[in-house]
């Protein structure tokens, strides 16, 4: 990329969409894959798409500052829509396509939404659902788009019924849209012209680890600030038409949010995945540079490696040993700015192309840059992934920063950290050891909630929560949550999440609780790993019936190899840290079941309440 696409100088994302399609007119864009097969478009497509979009919305009485929720999974779709929606001044409000209804009617209520794009049959009946248990909607719901042409009955109408919103299905709304665009060419640009920077372009709900959700006010200023630091810290020459980013996050959550707009100042393609389940198979098809995604991503991918590699051939499991010894002796010269004795450097080329280079194919073969954020990343598997070849840049954001406020440099990552500030943002540590930002992409309060608004302000800074420090290279290192903070009864404050990503660490162990405010020690709730412990069956005694969440909790011998596991992370650990008693959940923790948020953060009120009983059996003194 030449060092001129920067674009400061461009007021509005309708202003930068326009200089990303003049870069390049007929080269790839935007694609999607759906059942494993790449459709890509040009840039004037996107753009025209885009436009026809907006002048449907138009059509159909949509006007600035409406909101237009969008309960579907991340799809090209859905990034066209949200485009298209903001670009004409309307609200994106996005809901997790996981809600279960009520969950749904909250949402829509709180955010008055007037429209909403439904993706198929099962979020129409969830919608429906929702609809019928809140009578508060019929105030504020007049237009229902659906994704796929759903008939009458697929809907649960008679053909000639009414009803009290517009239902119009995706054929007809892509005929409006081109129709209204031709008719009237001109009046898109028009309406794209009357956004200003300090409108209101979306509102993105927190997850509620700590209670109900808080909607954050995202403005366009908001947008573009984050696109602006973006471009200056991963852009001025690392990136080119060629380059190509893969977004699967939920477009939900905001840095998947991001990872959708970002080939806009970066010059990219940007292919969507439509599948969450088959990321690994269209990771090869799209053969993407840029990788975006949470830790448990990763997680899920070298677990499965590793459990591959149990069954292989002892040869293989040696030659991988081997490998990672030769690679934590080549990185531990580069760390150490020393350089690599040529012996060193011969020995990293075979492992690379005997063990290495393989399993960089399983992510397209292309991969010049792993981003990953959300929540920390474990050293092995930062490690793991260096050892391969992949660069793993941790960054730190917020909802209420249109996430990426730091990221680690290409050129000097620092592992454990989260990286430097990115281009105008500011941060300084209260002497509480709170994360304080000042930076243009700032959210502009949560809607309707004043008080909440309030409370996460010192001064002209925003609290974020988080409990972290600096070191001496600027690197900000991110060591928990403030209000998970656990204060033993001794005194001790302890960082829970840093106990939980060393017991996730163990590769028979999926999540993690750590619990222990007020009280003697700590304890921990686990769930396991299934498929990590199937290989180990005839040594553990058990039989395919018993490879069950619920059976596996109450094996004997599961228990004693958790034991072993928590006892070598225990060494690790000073005294008042380690987790001195466990319980095995009968089940995995999950969104839909109400432990995880939709990105994948543990609930601890629901966790704690769910296993009380267990928790304290934990605390009863054993006089035996």
């Amino acid at each position: 990329m030449q060092t001129s696409n920067t674009h400061h100088a461009y007021s509005s994302l309708w202003a930068l969409i326009n200089h990303y399609v003049a870069q390049a007119p007929t080269s790839p864009g935007v694609g999607e894959i759906v059942r494993h097969h790449l459709t890509m478009f040009d840039r004037q497509t996107y753009r025209q798409t885009i436009k026809e979009y907006s002048a449907a919305f138009h059509a159909l009485g949509i006007t600035p500052q409406t909101k237009v929720a969008l309960l579907a999974q991340t799809s090209l779709r859905w990034h066209l829509i949200d485009l298209a929606t903001m670009l004409m001044g309307a609200v994106t409000v996005p809901i997790y396509p996981t809600y279960l209804a009520d969950q749904v009617a909250w949402h829509l209520a709180h955010a008055e939404a007037s429209a909403i794009v439904i993706e198929n049959e099962a979020q129409w009946k969830k919608f429906k659902q929702a609809y019928q248990s809140t009578p508060a909607l019929a105030n504020f719901i007049k237009l229902i788009i659906l994704f796929k042409d759903l008939k009458a009955e697929q809907l649960g109408l008679a053909p000639d019924a009414s009803t009290p919103y517009k239902i119009i299905t995706w054929s007809d709304f892509v005929a409006l849209g081109q129709k209204t665009l031709a008719a009237a060419p001109a009046i898109i640009d028009q309406l794209y012209a009357q956004v200003k920077l300090e409108d209101l372009a979306s509102i993105v709900y927190t997850s509620g680890t700590t209670g109900e959700p808080k909607g954050a006010m995202l403005t366009h200023l908001a947008f573009m600030a984050m696109l602006e630091n973006v471009f200056i810290h991963l852009g001025k020459g690392n990136f080119d038409e060629t380059d190509l980013t893969f977004t699967f996050l939920p477009l939900s959550h905001v840095l998947g949010r991001c990872n959708s707009l970002i080939h806009l100042p970066l010059n990219l393609q940007n292919v969507f995945a439509t599948n969450l389940g088959s990321i690994v198979a269209d990771m090869a098809v799209a053969k993407p540079t840029l990788f975006i995604a949470v830790p448990r991503i990763f997680e899920l991918i070298y677990e499965r490696l590793l459990t591959t590699l149990e069954t292989a051939p002892r040869w293989k499991q040696i030659m991988f040993n081997q490998g990672n010894r030769i690679l934590e002796k080549y990185f531990k010269y580069i760390d150490q700015h020393q350089k690599v004795p040529r012996y060193v450097q011969m020995a990293k080329m075979v492992a690379d192309k005997l063990i290495f280079q393989k399993i960089k194919k399983i992510f397209g073969g292309r991969i010049r840059y792993f981003v990953t954020g959300g929540a920390p990343i474990a050293l092995d598997l930062h490690k793991f992934l260096r050892h391969c070849g992949f660069p793993v840049l941790e960054g730190y954001g917020l909802t209420e920063t249109v996430a990426p406020c730091f990221i680690n440099r290409f050129d000097f990552p620092v592992p454990g950290s989260v990286g430097i500030p990115l281009d105008d943002v500011k941060c300084q540590i209260d002497p509480d050891g709170e994360i304080l930002l000042q930076t243009k992409s700032l959210f502009s309060g949560y809607y309707k909630n004043p008080t909440a608004t309030q409370e996460v302000w010192r001064g002209d800074w925003f609290a974020t929560g988080d409990i972290g420090f600096l070191d001496e290279y600027g690197c900000l290192h991110i060591t928990d949550r403030k209000k998970d903070l656990i204060v033993t009864s001794g005194g001790k404050n302890v960082a829970p999440q840093m106990l939980e990503n060393k017991l996730k660490g163990s590769r028979y162990i999926s999540q993690a609780m750590v619990y222990g405010d007020n009280r003697k020690y700590l304890v921990a709730i686990i769930t396991l790993n299934v498929e990590a412990l199937r290989p180990l069956t005839t040594a553990l005694h058990l039989d395919e019936a018993s490879l069950t969440p619920a059976a596996l909790a109450v094996s004997p011998q599961v228990q004693t190899l958790i034991y072993k596991e928590i006892a070598q992370i225990n060494e690790q650990l000073a005294s008042f840290e380690q987790i001195k008693k466990f319980f095995i959940a009968p089940e995995e923790f999950t969104t839909e079941g109400g432990h995880l948020t939709p990105s994948m953060k543990i609930k601890r009120k629901f966790v704690t309440q769910r296993y009380q009983k267990a928790i304290d059996q934990m605390y009863v003194v054993d006089l035996a």
